[in-house]
């Protein structure tokens, strides 16, 4: 009986020793030879065809909801049944309101109208220091000009001051372009809880009213009037800016010897051309639109005073 019992033992032995074998054989082949993506799958489908009615549901890409609050990985983030163009449902179902948007493309309108100021501010005050320089240069203290001294000084003083003023106007219209951008990405984060992840839709003619402003009534009007007198008065302003500073690089032609930078200044003085073309394109362009927008008000026949 003992010598039995010895055997048992070690028959139970041996099986369990190689039973270790064979499972740390497989774990070392399952480590070295994973498993695909396609059996892991396989698999997980089997599993998930043996569970009771009423178990938790296992979900995979093949058998998520693509309609409700859960999605497919890969699918439009905003949603399956939106296109281009349409307002999308926000994180909590709801479009964007009309009145944020309104805004948020009136602030985008306000923004592009002060960083171009705050461009034609920054070129104006680069004339004024340049055409300061040339009046210093002229300026020759001589008791017996007495006359040509008090002129030429009296332009220096002159445009010292412009130069000043017009720093500050720099200054101002940098902090204009700050406070305008904080708050269009306040507007810009509203839009994006709401699902609309940019500004877009509303035409350029539009972008011009105030949020809150209805269609028709004479503050609509007032406000795209005021908008194209602005544009034609800013493409005026930049046909004469372009004009200033292409006499000043053909004086500074003239008074430089160096083969180098006179061919530099060439080059500039080109570009400077073609820009002033643009800019007379621009007034063109202006001009039109403001006839139009005329054109369009008699048609609708409100008041005349309105267009004021």
């Amino acid at each position: 009986m003992k010598a039995l019992a010895v055997l048992g033992i070690a028959t139970m032995a041996t099986a369990w020793l190689f039973g270790a074998q064979a499972d740390q054989a497989q774990a070392v082949e399952q480590a070295l030879h994973p498993p695909s993506l396609a059996e892991v799958a396989r698999k997980t489908r089997e599993e998930s065809a043996k569970l009771p009615p009423g178990a938790a549901p296992l979900y995979t890409n093949s058998n998520l909801p693509t309609q409700g609050s859960l999605s497919s990985v890969g699918l439009n983030p905003i949603g399956p049944n939106v296109h281009p163009g349409e307002s999308p449902e926000g994180a909590f179902g709801e479009k964007p309101s009309p009145e944020l948007v309104q805004k948020g493309a009136y602030l985008q309108h306000k923004l592009d109208v002060a960083r171009q100021r705050l461009t034609m501010d920054q070129r104006e005050l680069s004339v004024l220091q340049q055409q300061l320089s040339q009046n210093q240069m002229q300026y020759y203290p001589n008791p017996y000009k007495s006359m040509m001294q008090q002129y030429t000084r009296s332009n220096i003083n002159k445009k010292t001051t412009a130069i000043n003023q017009k720093k500050q106007e720099v200054a101002d219209d940098e902090q204009a372009v700050e406070n305008l951008q904080a708050q269009l990405r306040d507007v810009q984060q509203q839009l994006t809880l709401t699902g609309s992840a940019a500004i877009g839709g509303v035409p350029a003619s539009q972008s011009v009213i105030p949020p809150g402003v209805r269609p028709g009534t004479r503050a609509y009007w007032h406000a795209r009037f005021q908008a194209a007198r602005q544009a034609l008065s800013t493409a005026n302003e930049q046909e004469r800016l372009t004009g200033e500073e292409i006499s000043l690089l053909k004086l500074q032609q003239l008074r430089v010897l160096d083969p180098n930078k006179r061919t530099q200044i060439a080059a500039s003085l080109l570009a400077k051309e073609r820009q002033e073309q643009s800019a007379e394109q621009a007034v063109q362009k202006a001009q039109v639109d403001f006839e139009q927008l005329q054109e369009e008000f008699r048609a609708s026949g409100a008041p005349g005073e309105w267009a004021q």
